[in-house]
């Protein structure tokens, strides 16, 4: 069984910001007016904070975080498939639980979805989005 996470990001590229913002409603119901944080937009539901950010690496992807263990969803995984279905993009996320091959500390390896096809890519990141540690900052801590 696989063990629930405590915050879903998934990465949904070229998807318009009211389709997204749209979809996000359906799935967790109403979002309050964003606030604006950084390079972020958080919305407020009736449960947690979600957090957009556009332009993820400087390229056409929009991160998207759901900040509670209560998501309709266990895993990343889970969320991306169901966000490429609804949406009809191409959506990433860190492929987790799903696929053990991949090495935790494989930062740069994300299940990509697009069409009902996985398949596990390099993601490079940008310089400014690496950590000292080499891990990825996605700004939304």
């Amino acid at each position: 069984m696989l063990k629930r996470q405590s915050e879903i990001e998934i990465y949904v590229r070229d998807s318009p910001p009211e389709r997204l913002v749209a979809w996000m409603e359906l799935v967790v119901g109403p979002l309050a007016p964003a606030k604006d944080a950084r390079a972020a937009t958080v919305y407020s539901s009736r449960i947690w904070p979600v957090v957009v950010r556009p332009g993820i690496e400087g390229g056409p992807f929009v991160g998207v975080c759901f900040n509670s263990s209560d998501s309709p969803w266990a895993t990343d995984v889970d969320c991306a498939r169901q966000a490429c279905m609804e949406l009809g993009y191409v959506v990433r996320c860190c492929p987790g639980q799903h696929y053990p091959g991949v090495p935790w500390w494989a930062s740069d390896q994300f299940l990509e979805i697009a069409g009902g096809v996985e398949q596990i890519v390099t993601w490079e990141c940008a310089e400014q989005g690496a950590t000292e540690d080499g891990g990825r900052d996605t700004g939304l801590s």
